[in-house]
This record gives C-alpha cells, sequence and structure tokens, in this order.
C-alpha cells in the first residue's frame, strides 16, 4: 500500500510543481505595460488637437490604443500651437480598431 501511495506522489508532485512554478512566475512579472488589446477591439478615438505628445499618449492607451504613428508635415500654427497636435486621422470619436496607424500633424 505505501508503494501505491509513493508512486502517486511521485506522478502528482511534478504536476504541481509545475503549476506552483507557472503562477509564481506570473504573480512576480512586473509589467508596466499595459497588455495589447486584441487588433479587432474597437476603441472610440480620443480628441488629440492642441496636445503636446506627453499629453497624447496617456489619452491614446488609456482609450485601448494599440497601434502606430505616421508623422505628416508639420503646419504653421504660431507659437502656441508649437509642438502641439493640429490635425489627426482618424478624427476625434471615431470608432476604430484598437492597432490603427493614426497620422498626425505638429504644429511647427
Amino acid at each position: 500500500m505505501r508503494s501505491r501511495f509513493m508512486r502517486a506522489v511521485r506522478r502528482v508532485l511534478p504536476v504541481l510543481a509545475a503549476v506552483l512554478l507557472v503562477f509564481g512566475m506570473a504573480a512576480c512579472s512586473h509589467n508596466e505595460t499595459p497588455p495589447a488589446a486584441p487588433a479587432d477591439v474597437d476603441i472610440v478615438m480620443p480628441n488629440l488637437v492642441g496636445m503636446s505628445w506627453h499629453e497624447a499618449q496617456p489619452a491614446l492607451h488609456e482609450a485601448g490604443w494599440t497601434g502606430t504613428i505616421s508623422r505628416g508635415p508639420d503646419i504653421p500654427g504660431g507659437p502656441e500651437n508649437h509642438n502641439r497636435i493640429i490635425t489627426q486621422q482618424p478624427g476625434p470619436g471615431e470608432r476604430v480598431q484598437a492597432d490603427v496607424d493614426i497620422k498626425i500633424q505638429w504644429g511647427s
């Protein structure tokens, strides 16, 4: 009877150790980047016009955006719009896929 018990322990112990290892590693993960949204998830594009990049980036990530930025040519906008977003495509309020490419033009 004792040998049956020991065989059962030898079979269960590696599985239990593997499960604990996986959950332990997941609990210790210090990933500061939010998980990427799946490509088929829709988000509402925030209004980025008038924002600096330091303001726009958190707004995009809060909305769930995971795409890329394309920079268009700078637009003369006066000193109050220097390094501020002047235009964006897709526009504010549009429902788009989370991984959409955003085209931004900055004030010069």
